[in-house]
């Protein structure tokens, strides 16, 4: 039971590790220039391949263990927002390649995803924090704080590109500002649900 015990928590440790580099990645990508945004978006995808092993690793462990350290709805919450966060960053990396973007973007969109791998940092520790649930008060501070300025970003993008920009140009930059939104709330789901597991080990 122990094994198996530190085996599932070692594999969702994993998955949290594994989020900072892709987030890392795609603040990447969007800041090079649009000619080596194909070769970032290759190790993107090899990134999303890996992500989608370690979710389904975690998820073969929680269904052929009897016992489970933590319930398993909230285990499964936790992994899916992992895993839900790394399509959604792939996508939106292929499809900035497929826009051929020329020029830089705008630098709301850019500050946001540097706030999201900010933000992606406190995945590993949540997890190493399971066993201490009073510094969740500080993650969750620190990671409420960086959604608020995402979406206060989040509102000034669009509304200066609804403003002066082409309408093309608009829908495109949304699609990846929703993306980059939309793995903000993700992220936040993941800590909150990890923080949850925390609360049920007092």
């Amino acid at each position: 039971m122990a094994k198996k015990k530190a085996k599932l928590e070692d594999l969702l440790a994993q998955a949290a590790e594994g989020l900072p580099e892709v987030t890392e990645l795609f603040h990447r990508i969007l800041s090079a220039p649009v000619d080596e945004r194909p070769e970032l978006d290759a190790e993107m995808k090899k990134l999303e391949e890996a992500g989608d092993v370690r979710y389904v690793e975690v998820v073969r462990k929680i269904a052929s263990s009897f016992i489970t350290p933590f319930d398993r709805e909230d285990i499964y919450q936790t992994v899916e927002a992992i895993d839900d966060i790394i399509d959604q960053l792939d996508h939106a990396s292929a499809l900035l390649v497929g826009f051929h973007w020329n020029g830089a973007l705008p630098e709301e969109l850019v500050e946001n995803a540097n706030k999201l791998n900010q933000m992606s940092q406190y995945a590993p520790q949540a997890v190493a924090a399971i066993k201490k649930p009073k510094k969740f008060e500080k993650l969750l501070v620190e990671v409420s704080l960086l959604e608020n300025e995402m979406d206060t970003l989040y509102r000034d993008l669009l509304v200066r590109m609804l403003n002066d920009a082409d309408a093309i140009d608009v829908m495109k930059i949304k699609v990846l500002a929703d993306a980059v939104e939309s793995c903000s709330t993700a992220l936040e789901r993941f800590i909150r649900s990890v923080g949850v597991m925390a609360i049920k080990e007092t």
